[in-house]
């Protein structure tokens, strides 16, 4: 028996294979996404005011809420992870996912893909169509600042993990799985006993990678380059089959 676990996904990139902004853009209007790089390098904008302005703008050219819904479930996504987050539902351990998408972009694809039941909790940034069919997103955290120096105004995924385990802790062990600079703060967070695994290639590892940044989680760091990986590390960990899931 492992005890009880608490499974802690990232969402882009690491559940899901792209980025899902850059994906609805990418596809709905490659201009919104030139935009979106310029002017999110600038430091003028939030991720999350930059998506909402710019998705106000794709339906200023037209886009429907039902051309968008119909996009999400086309994502890139390995079955691999589907299975993995079967396996550790089927044992009994509990899933959240803290991400910086929203909860329509979320939503939409984990219905579509067939895991939405596995996951206990998603916390992300509002999404909402209004009247006219235009997608809305506001911040997951508005007022009061949460005072994360790290963390971007909108979101500070290791405060919200925190205060999960607070309130539905005790976990035996909590594994964080993610690919990006938002994902180390949480990775703080965690005790000796506890594993990040963390995305190759991706803003996460290289910071796990700087002894500096490294000597502040004391979890376990393990890499990854594919869903697959994930599964396998699932399996390894909770000493099961992937056809037990």
């Amino acid at each position: 028996m492992t005890g009880r676990w608490l499974f802690a996904f990232d969402f882009d990139y690491t559940i899901v294979d792209e980025d899902s902004d850059y994906y609805v853009f990418q596809q709905l209007g490659p201009e919104q996404q030139r935009k979106m790089r310029e002017l999110y390098a600038t430091g003028a904008y939030t991720w999350t005011d930059l998506v909402d302005m710019l998705l106000g703008e794709l339906h200023s050219n037209g886009v429907t809420e039902a051309q968008l819904r119909a996009l999400l479930p086309s994502i890139p996504f390995n079955p691999a992870m589907h299975t993995a987050l079967e396996l550790a539902s089927a044992q009994g351990h509990e899933i959240v996912v803290i991400s910086d998408a929203n909860t329509v972009y979320i939503d939409e694809i984990a219905v579509a893909k067939g895991f939405r039941h596995t996951i206990q909790s998603i916390i992300t940034n509002k999404g909402e169509f209004d009247e006219t069919g235009r997608l809305r997103i506001t911040r997951h955290t508005t007022h009061p600042p949460h005072g994360c120096p790290r963390c971007a105004a909108n979101l500070c995924k290791g405060k919200e993990l925190l205060e999960y385990v607070a309130a539905r802790g005790p976990f035996d062990r909590i594994v964080y799985l993610g690919d990006g600079k938002n994902d180390f703060c949480p990775g703080t967070k965690l005790a000796p006993s506890d594993l990040v695994l963390a995305r190759r290639g991706r803003a996460l590892e290289q910071m796990l990678l700087d002894p500096q940044h490294r000597a502040e989680v004391a979890a376990a760091v393990e890499f990854w380059d594919t869903s697959d990986d994930v599964l396998g590390a699932f399996t390894r960990l909770l000493g099961v089959s992937a056809e037990q899931s």
